[in-house]
């Protein structure tokens, strides 16, 4: 990241901005203001310059998440036999709301002294606090638990081996509320130096920084559980409607409906800190080699996390409550426009009325830390010490003008893993240690043939290492009654390792204007993905899902990119221009089984298929833009049921940006995101319905001034 530098701007600035924004589902405005001051100099030797913002977000989402799925046999005719083939089947859906409310303060500074041409010295300074108050409500619903049996008789609707709906005697039902009030903190100090002479260019940088989050308001997930009798759920496919819920001799706005179940308490805070410093030299040659670079680099990452969660239960659990401990349903439009039929409203719990309610706090929070408490706690560290050397070359063949470059990555890697491994009864202190080397070549090429005319090729040795979350060993279990899934860290994650290839023909056949195909090929020797596999913890047995490195893959696919300035037509049509680009990818990996061997399958997280498409008008005062953003389906897991996750279906978002320049220092901006109201759906296997997100439109208007 790179900020603006007061000698860059070559004389005084003051820089203004205020708009608004309005998320059209949180029904709201929120305000953005920032500003800018810079100073350099009349000689143009020294300049400061001080810039901050601040912003409010609010968002809302109407979601349907939690659906689950599983391989099973059923009970059609009610005589107590498993009498089905092995089916798909449905094991719960949950309607959410979620509302957050976002406001960050940011400020950054630069000093920048620069007394000739041959050195420079800057200093640049970064802060930022984010608040982020979030409140989700939701409830379960088409609750799977009394199945394989409690199916009416002559109910069950099964077509191509999936349980599509049915009507069960007997269900359950959890309405929960989280709240919580979470707070990042980031700072980041940089400084760096160049100095040229004599064909020498020598650069030094040096850095440090560190994010901090936590919760000065606790989270609270305030939880009631009961059953609700005989329920009738009838699934659609995924894009076409939501699915159909029916509770026969149940109201969800009762408040007397469902017993208190607990309140859970959770308190995190994490602190990741880096330090790192560079020195580049390069130098300049004549001849067939024009420059020659070498530089070396360290890296330091930390990551300390910490976390504990309490169970309140006592004067909660079994317990029901009355009216004045519940609010109003906060919208009167939730899931407004979707195709299905289920309860859009129910009753919401105030969270300090349950709280209140529950005894025992005191004791359990001035308890010690539990097994789970350590076991969710952890601190990663990761060393890097890398050092390059490239050569840049320029040369003639048969009239075609060659350039490029060619180096060589050398990389040292330490990390080293700590945290808690629970035996069954205890949970002890475990620590890891690894450490890896790479050499990474590379290779970049151009071939001029004319002016409008070139072509590129890259090939280069790459490697992206875990985030260390993923290398915490760490075992967090969820608080589902009924369905038991648990997440983990792997500490002897190896990086993502490949062999890239890419190669372009660019023609620009117009001022501003382009054509360019594409290929690309990556050949992956390892990757990470995550596995699901059963783990039995104090005689549960959980499905645990903890990344996993994979064997060998590939990715590979073709691009084609287009712009075009329209300057051959009439005023005031000759503003006008155009760009596209559409991306086909093809991808396949070895994937580890939980229980012993391998498959093939497609990579996660890739689409087959992406496009862009843009109009923009750009003329005297106006700047106008108009873009089209799409992405295939993606896969979010692979192999055996692939339930363990859920695919996104295809999506596209239509924005666009506005510009009006009233005066040469004062324009008016309007801008809109996702305007025609796209939605996220969500799949398993043969496009089941998994999942459903509605963000919302956002419309955003303001004014700019430059001085």
């Amino acid at each position: 990241m790179r900020t603006f530098r007061p000698l860059d701007l070559k004389k005084p600035v003051l820089s203004l901005s205020a708009t608004a924004s309005s998320p059209r589902l949180a029904d709201t405005v929120d305000p953005r203001l920032s500003g800018m001051a810079s100073w350099a100099s009349p000689d143009g030797k020294i300049g400061a310059l001080i810039a901050a913002v601040y912003d409010e977000r609010t968002t809302r989402q109407d979601r349907i998440t939690g659906v689950g799925w599983a391989d099973g046999k059923i009970d059609t005719d009610g005589n107590g036999s498993l009498d089905s083939e092995t089916i798909l089947i449905p094991t719960a859906i949950r309607p959410t709301l979620e509302q957050e409310k976002r406001d960050r303060i940011g400020l950054n500074g630069a000093v920048q002294w620069k007394p000739d041409d041959r050195f420079e010295l800057n200093v640049d300074g970064l802060w930022s606090r984010l608040n982020v108050a979030y409140d989700e409500l939701t409830y379960s619903a088409a609750d799977g638990a009394g199945l394989p049996r409690g199916i009416v008789p002559g109910s069950a609707v099964i077509e191509n081996g999936v349980l599509t709906g049915a009507t069960t005697t007997a269900s359950t039902t959890q309405i929960g509320r989280e709240t919580s009030v979470l707070q990042y903190k980031n700072w980041l100090v940089g400084t760096n130096a160049r100095w040229q002479a004599n064909g020498w260019t020598i650069a030094a940088d040096g850095s440090i920084g560190q994010a901090y989050s936590n919760t000065p308001e606790p989270i609270y997930r305030t939880r009631l559980l009961g059953m609700v009798g005989a329920t009738i759920f009838d699934f659609g496919k995924a894009g076409d409607r939501l699915p159909n819920v029916t509770l026969l001799n149940a109201d969800l706005s009762n408040p007397a409906l469902l017993p208190g179940r607990r309140i859970e308490y959770r308190v995190n805070d994490s602190k990741d800190r880096e330090r790192a410093a560079k020195l580049d030299i390069t130098r300049d040659l004549t001849g067939v080699f024009s420059a020659l670079h070498a530089g070396a680099k360290y890296q330091k990452r930390t990551r300390a996390y910490n976390r504990r969660d309490i169970n309140f239960t006592s004067g909660i659990t079994g317990k029901y409550f009355d009216a004045s401990y519940f609010v109003p349903f906060p919208v009167d439009d939730f899931l407004d426009g979707a195709k299905g039929d289920l309860p859009t409203t129910w009753a919401i719990p105030e969270p300090a009325k349950f709280l209140a309610a529950a005894t025992g706090k005191e004791a359990l929070l001035a308890a010690p830390l539990a097994r789970g408490d350590l076991r969710n706690s952890y601190a990663i560290g990761e060393e890097i010490l890398a050092g390059y050397g490239m050569a840049d070359f320029a040369f003639p063949i048969g009239g075609i003008a060659v350039r490029g470059d060619v180096g060589v990555r050398y990389a040292r890697t330490r990390q080293t893993s700590s945290g808690y491994a629970d035996d069954g009864k205890v949970a002890l202190p475990v620590s890891y240690e690894k450490t890896y080397d790479n050499f990474l070549p590379s290779l970049n090429l151009v071939a001029e043939f004319t002016p409008k005319l070139q072509m590129r090729f890259a090939a280069s040795k790459v490697i992206t290492r875990p985030s260390l979350a993923d290398l915490a060993p760490r075992l967090t279990i969820n608080s589902s009654p009924t369905v038991l899934t648990a997440v983990g860290g792997n500490p002897e994650l190896k990086p993502f390792e490949a062999w890239q290839y890419d190669g372009t023909v660019e023609w620009y056949f117009a001022p501003g204007s382009a054509l360019v195909g594409g290929v690309f090929y990556k050949d992956i020797t390892t990757f990470v993905f995550q596995q699901t596999r059963d783990f039995v913890l104090d005689g549960q047995t959980y499905r645990l899902t903890a990344p996993k490195n994979g064997g060998d893959a590939y990715v590979a696919g073709i691009e084609v990119a287009y712009q075009q300035l329209f300057k051959m037509l009439p005023a005031p049509f000759d503003g006008l221009g155009a760009q596209a680009n559409y991306t086909h990818t093809a991808t396949g990996g070895t994937y580890a089984l939980a229980t012993g061997g391998t498959f093939r399958d497609a990579l996660v997280d890739v689409a087959k298929d992406s496009f862009n498409l843009t109009a923009f008008y750009e003329k005297a005062r106006v700047s106008a833009r108009v873009s089209y953003s799409w992405r295939g389906n993606v896969l979010r897991d692979v192999g055996g049921a692939g339930l363990a996750a859920n695919n996104d279906s295809a999506f596209g978002s239509l924005d666009f940006d506005m510009s009006y320049k009233v005066t040469p220092n004062v324009t008016f901006v309007v801008q809109g995101m996702n305007v025609a109201g796209g939605v996220q759906w969500q799949y398993v296997r043969d496009n089941q319905f998994a999942g459903y997100t509605d963000y919302g439109r956002t419309f955003t208007a303001g004014v700019r001034a430059k001085f």
